[in-house]
């Protein structure tokens, strides 16, 4: 098996304790019973690696990096944290846009996927990076959306280099979440995911997204898919769990996710918004109050099928 680690990380939280395996069911299985904050559990190949929605993520061995870290503190806005820290720590190899919400992407192809989950007192975030793969190294089905460091660039990093760098750069990130940087953090991912200013069309309803709302009713940032719109008729709409079509100024399709979306009609304050969404309800200090004059329905229409989407 090819060295990962040749040399200490120079971290604060980050690879407080490191376990390297040949092969394991899944990374962030094995995280979450490590017990100790900052563990990282890096594998050549995982039996049963996941992504977003259950699906399963491609990781054979040697071609990629396949890892997994655990907080057992601190871990409020790790969704924003975690692709800023990947798309740094690949700065030097690769150029990379993050696509909304935690993709990063070289030439409009998926090169890596993260996944942030939490149990009991423990978050563990997911990360895989193609490095190495030649085209013909990914399934059939996903040649014409996946992509690696080798086959957008032409070059091989080492993926210990990679790995160190990309770690590195998490631990900078969580650091700063932890000195109450938060909100500075979130706006730099929203920035980066660049949704502001493109065109939403959702059950007929169309408009350009003017913010992305990243703050729970307990006012932490750790929401990612709240969208805010201004509508043509002047008012605006809030997307709640915003896994929708989205379109640029040209009608291209940007992206289709899956899930089960509301949309909530009010008036342009912010205040007036009274949410629900994912089964339960989230809600603000404020009170809603009735749609402005040619405003669309009162509540929200019933959610959408679900659909494919990145993982």
């Amino acid at each position: 098996m090819e060295l990962l680690f040749s040399r200490p990380l120079h971290t604060r939280v980050v690879g407080s304790r490191i376990l390297v395996f040949e092969s394991v069911d899944s990374t962030s299985s094995r995280a979450f019973n490590s017990g100790r904050d900052g563990t990282v559990v890096v594998a050549e190949h995982q039996t049963e690696g996941r992504g977003r929605h259950g699906r399963a993520w491609h990781s054979p061995p040697g071609l990629g990096l396949w890892f997994s870290v655990a907080f057992t503190c601190g871990a409020d806005g790790l969704e924003f944290a975690a692709p800023l820290a990947v798309r740094d720590g690949l700065r030097p190899f690769c150029a990379l846009t993050l696509k909304w919400p935690n993709d990063l992407m070289a030439e409009s192809r998926k090169i890596c996927g993260i996944l942030v989950e939490r149990r009991a007192g423990t978050t563990v975030v997911g990360i895989g990076i193609n490095v190495r793969h030649l085209p013909e190294d990914f399934p059939p089905e996903l040649r014409a959306s996946a992509t690696s460091v080798l086959a957008a660039t032409g070059r091989a990093p080492e993926r210990g280099d990679v790995l160190e760098r990309v770690l590195t750069a998490l631990d900078d990130r969580v650091c700063a979440l932890r000195a109450g940087q938060g909100e500075v953090v979130r706006r730099e991912w929203a920035a980066a995911c660049d949704m502001e200013g493109r065109r939403v069309r959702y059950r007929g309803v169309e408009g350009f997204v003017t913010a992305i709302d990243g703050l729970a009713a307990d006012g932490k940032p750790n929401l990612i898919d709240d969208f805010i719109v201004q509508l043509s008729i002047g008012n605006t709409a809030y997307i709640v769990g915003a896994e929708n079509r989205c379109r640029n100024d040209n009608g291209r399709r940007l992206s289709h996710w899956r899930g089960h979306s509301s949309l909530i009609f009010g008036s342009l304050s912010l205040g007036s918004w009274c949410r629900c969404g994912r089964g339960r309800q989230r809600r603000r200090s404020w009170r809603p109050v009735a749609p402005g004059p040619g405003a669309g329905p009162s509540g929200p229409p019933a959610p959408p099928p679900g659909g494919d989407g990145p993982g």
